[in-house]
């Protein structure tokens, strides 16, 4: 691993990067002593067998905004990148990558959006080894290697519960308040491989249009991010803010065009745990960092080109997921709550049969 001043230089942007953990930010700096730098970004993740890494380069010629919209300014054309499994210093299992075409981006940037162009390898991957990249470019040899994040679970007293109850009282009760009550875990991970954890809820429901379609639906809220110190762990848990996460839905459909929507069907919650190792860790650390003083940010990358470094980062993530109902009040708070009444929710409970005021036509 290094962390160092790393010359910027315009780059296909780190976009590519910024799904589940995300912390990114570039700066853009010409050099006249121009080379091309690999970027990659790659989270491999032990519970899946198929496996995404993005292989790109920095560029630098003419106008920056055309040639962003240009595939070969950034893309390689002629690598051959492989993953090497080593355990115990040996190399064990080596997967050549395929350059795969993937959906394409968004259109709303400078960059080109189609072909998307990714590496792709399928294998189960074993939590006791070390995953190296490898490929040559321009005879120069590019190197970036990441331990596994192992495990991760929900509290086994969070995962047994029939549902989450996120309202302290009957909403009906009280018309002159709103009766949120937050809901919290604890969790259990691997102290040496897993440094970062976030949480993340999501509200899952049906919207039924005025064409007649059901659209099937979830709205997230990023709940906690948690950064622990290596074998010195802070408390394990994570805390679901009911208001905020009802402000998160009601933000998010005030921006839609709601006459389109006839009801919106209440369908639980799901909930995400998503660990971390120690370089994913770091890498976002330094990413939220201000630079101090100095306003220069920092940079970590554990990629390696020859001598000199890289773009970008291998690092590794454990994730676990549970769907959950919710209580019949639950859902009553969310049809009555001043953040998400405006936007038409209901209930199918039959407990809430017959009521006008929950029940979904």
């Amino acid at each position: 691993m290094k962390i160092m001043n790393l010359k910027h230089y315009l780059l296909l942007g780190l976009s590519i990067f910024c799904v589940l953990f995300t912390s990114c930010e570039t700066e853009v700096e010409v050099n006249d002593d121009f080379e091309p730098v690999p970027v990659v970004f790659g989270l491999l993740n032990p519970k899946q067998t198929n496996h995404i890494i993005r292989i790109n380069r920095t560029y630098l010629g003419g106008n920056a905004l055309d040639g962003a919209l240009v595939p070969d300014s950034s893309q390689y054309t002629n690598i051959s990148p492989v993953i090497e499994e080593v355990l115990n210093g040996n190399v064990s299992n080596t997967y050549n990558l395929t350059k795969t075409t993937i959906a394409d981006k968004d259109e709303n940037g400078v960059f080109f959006t189609t072909p998307n162009v990714a590496y792709t390898f399928t294998a189960t991957l074993r939590t006791d080894a070390l995953y190296r990249l490898r490929f040559s470019v321009g005879g120069k040899e590019v190197l970036a290697e990441t331990n596994l994040a192992k495990d991760i679970s929900f509290e086994t007293v969070f995962v047994n519960r029939p549902n989450l109850n996120f309202a302290s009282a009957d909403p009906t009760l009280n018309p002159g308040s709103t009766p949120y009550l937050n809901v919290s875990s604890g969790f259990n991970y691997d102290e040496e491989s897993v440094t970062r954890v976030e949480a993340i809820a999501s509200l899952n429901f049906t919207e039924k249009r005025t064409d007649g379609s059901l659209v099937k639906r979830s709205i997230s809220l990023k709940t906690n991010t948690i950064s622990f110190i290596k074998d010195n762990s802070t408390e394990e848990k994570f805390t679901i803010n009911t208001q905020q996460f009802l402000n998160k839905v009601g933000t998010v459909l005030s921006t839609e065009d709601n006459s389109l929507v006839e009801q919106r069907q209440l369908e639980g919650v799901t909930m995400e745990l998503i660990g971390g190792n120690e370089d994913l860790d770091i890498y976002i650390q330094i990413g939220e960092s201000t630079g101090g003083i100095s306003q220069e940010k920092p940079e970590f990358t554990n990629v390696f080109f020859g001598d000199d470094n890289g773009i970008g980062l291998l690092a590794s993530k454990v994730n676990v997921i549970i769907d959950k109902e919710i209580t019949v009040n639950s859902e009553k708070l969310i049809v009555l709550a001043p953040e998400t009444a405006p936007y038409k929710f209901c209930s199918t409970n039959p407990i809430l049969s017959g009521d006008p005021r929950f029940e979904c036509d």
